[in-house]
């Protein structure tokens, strides 16, 4: 009778393990086409944004301005996602998905370790300079130059996970690094039109460059906050929604007295209140950021 009952015991898990492997599977498809379709959007707007005259002819020239309200949006939106989640007033699927995530992420049990808030302040300090970097060249290159660069933002995540975190991939990982970045490119060729002929400067060149660089240390610093190192003895891993959350929130104070000095919060409400338009790309400007992150 003992054995028998191990052996529904170990049936049941099994079956709960598929279930479990079946909705992440399907959640990872989820996550993965909302992603897309929301920096799609994002890049769209984005354009627009950068090509759009107030009614005096003036074009939207600051860039940290707008940065400053998607890391406000995206910190406010996380935050409310962490609420809800406490709350428990998730729809069932939503609330079973990331209940799965937040499992896979912090481990069977409640970990009372901190969080390496350090490592976070830095991975945003660098994520402030990808973004800035990225929103700044469009003033001086053209979008599809913008996007056809950032097409190719795995390899720089890839190589600084060689030199930063010392991680090694396998000829599998290096073939669908490949595919992914020869597939985005094809696509954005295919679907992005240069309808402003915007000449590309050197300089906004390095921008972009500049860009991908923080990404791929970004990239590698997010890793460090997950890995089984030596720091996981000290610090506990970050939900998804607790990195959203506190790498907006360090964001928002290292671009906030940055973008005071320099004039760009009164310029960027200038523009605001001359220019209707702004108004809706600017909410879905930053809905779709705060959506696909």
């Amino acid at each position: 009778m003992t054995s028998i009952r191990r052996i529904h015991v170990s049936g049941s898990s099994m079956m709960i393990d598929r279930d479990g492997a079946e909705k992440s599977k399907w959640l990872l498809a989820l996550c993965g086409v909302g992603v897309c379709c929301c920096f799609l959007l994002y890049g769209v707007v984005q354009e627009q944004i950068y090509s759009l005259r107030s009614d005096d002819g003036e074009k939207m020239s600051s860039t940290l301005f707008l940065l400053l309200t998607q890391t406000i949006s995206n910190s406010v939106a996380a935050k409310i996602g962490m609420q809800l989640q406490k709350l428990n007033v998730l729809p069932i699927c939503v609330k079973r998905w990331f209940d799965s995530a937040s499992n896979s992420e912090r481990g069977t049990g409640e970990d009372k370790r901190d969080i390496n808030y350090k490592n976070i302040a830095i991975t945003a300090c660098m994520s402030v300079l990808a973004m800035s970097a990225s929103n700044e060249s469009l003033r001086y290159v053209s979008y599809p130059t913008q996007s056809l660069a950032k097409s190719c933002k795995l390899v720089p995540i890839m190589i600084m996970g060689l030199l930063v975190e010392k991680r090694s991939y396998t000829l599998k990982q290096y073939i669908g690094v490949s595919l992914i970045t020869m597939g985005i490119i094809a696509f954005n060729l295919c679907e992005v039109q240069n309808k402003t002929n915007q000449a590309d400067t050197l300089y906004g060149m390095f921008l972009l460059l500049l860009s991908l660089a923080m990404d791929g240390l970004v990239g590698a610093y997010q890793g460090m906050l997950t890995t089984n190192d030596s720091n996981h003895l000290h610090f506990r891993k970050p939900t998804a929604l607790e990195t959203m959350y506190l790498m907006n929130v360090f964001s928002s104070l290292y671009v906030l007295p940055v973008a005071m000095v320099s004039g760009q919060i009164r310029t960027g409400l200038d523009f605001l209140w001359k220019s209707p338009q702004m108004w809706r790309l600017l909410a879905l400007f930053n809905g779709a950021a705060a959506a696909g992150q």
